[in-house]
């Protein structure tokens, strides 16, 4: 095994997911890379957390052109869904489309009922989000707006 590949094979699985663009390499990192990778992540987690809330964005915008409806997650919403990211080590993309799999059925349903097309995640609905969402189609029926009376003919 070469000096490098020895040093770096942990850095090639951790550093992909972190949005670390660059690090300085050290006689420390040579010598213990294993701390040094463990204090490298640790030094970049604002950064990281910063990449996968600009990732959420990224999931609105793409919901938003797909279905017509506007997602904005609130910072509650966004510390929870970052957090699920870190601890599985999924992307914010794939945990967004495991989470919000039905919202595009649910809330096209609130949006005819309600003409409403921008709707604000919470952290409650980030935590559950199926509870969440029926709630929100149950509301919609009783917040209804009245159907157009036709003239009589």
């Amino acid at each position: 095994m070469t000096v490098f590949e020895r040093v770096f094979r942990y850095f090639k699985f951790e550093l992909p997911s972190t949005g670390l663009k660059s690090f300085e390499v050290t006689r420390e990192t040579v010598i213990n890379p294993v701390e040094a990778l463990k204090n490298l992540l640790k030094e970049s987690t604002h950064q990281q957390r910063t990449m996968l809330r600009s990732e959420l964005q990224s999931f609105a915008s793409r919901f938003k052109e797909t279905h017509d409806l506007s997602l904005e997650f609130n910072d509650d919403a966004c510390e929870v869904l970052i957090d699920l990211s870190v601890d599985k080590d999924k992307t914010i993309r794939s945990i967004c489309e495991d989470l919000f799999k039905d919202f595009e059925h649910g809330l096209k349903i609130i949006a005819r009922n309600t003409g409403q097309s921008a709707f604000t995640i919470t952290g409650d609905m980030a935590r559950n989000p199926d509870a969440e969402l029926s709630k929100w189609v149950v509301n919609s029926f009783r917040n209804r707006k009245p159907e157009p009376e036709e003239p009589n003919a």
